[in-house]
């Protein structure tokens, strides 16, 4: 990532440093967390219709953060016939695919915040001939961070975190089983 996360070692200013209420595996989300509450405050949702398309790690977050604010979503299903986004004013673009990303461009008018990676690149003339809008939003600001200390204990966390195959390995190796699903490693930190 940007900043280095994905080092062996990473060193932070002392300022930098947030009290947490105690040690839990729950606090290993607090970095996805704040990046989802800084998406989310990028655009004012309420009384919006919201996508999320991705249901990895940061769009489950998205999911929990959501119904805490008591904004209505709904789960993109890339398994689903029917062409639905016409009836979306905001799509939260959380599995970092092209081809996903392209189908929410085909509609005039659409707020799109970009949370994923690995995008193609876009003509701007289609996006200001059809009022297209992207955000992007990428890292977390200290009052986002702050933000999640605050209401980790309040949300519902994903079940089990996802890797892609390159890091499968090394979290085998750092943290004990995990399986292999559709090209992607599974841990599953709530296991004994």
């Amino acid at each position: 990532n940007k900043t280095g996360s994905h080092s062996q070692y990473l060193f932070i200013r002392k300022d930098f440093l947030v009290p947490i209420k105690s040690v839990s595996l729950r606090y290993c989300f607090l970095e996805p967390l704040s990046v989802v509450i800084h998406a989310v405050n990028r655009l004012k949702i309420f009384n919006k219709k919201i996508l999320i398309s991705g249901h990895g790690n940061i769009g489950k977050l998205l999911e929990s953060v959501l119904k805490l604010y008591g904004i209505k979503y709904d789960i993109y299903d890339p398994n689903s016939q029917k062409n639905m986004f016409e009836q979306f004013d905001v799509v939260f673009e959380c599995s970092g695919d092209s081809i996903s990303l392209n189908k929410y461009l085909e509609y005039p008018g659409i707020t799109i915040i970009a949370l994923g990676f690995d995008y193609n690149p876009i003509v701007i003339g289609h996006l200001v001939s059809s009022e297209i809008n992207i955000l992007t939003s990428l890292g977390a600001s200290m009052e986002d961070f702050n933000n999640a200390v605050q209401i980790i204990d309040l949300i519902d966390l994903p079940r089990q975190i996802v890797y892609n195959m390159e890091y499968f390995s090394s979290i085998v190796n750092n943290y004990g089983v995990g399986i292999i699903l559709d090209h992607k490693a599974v841990f599953d930190p709530w296991k004994e």
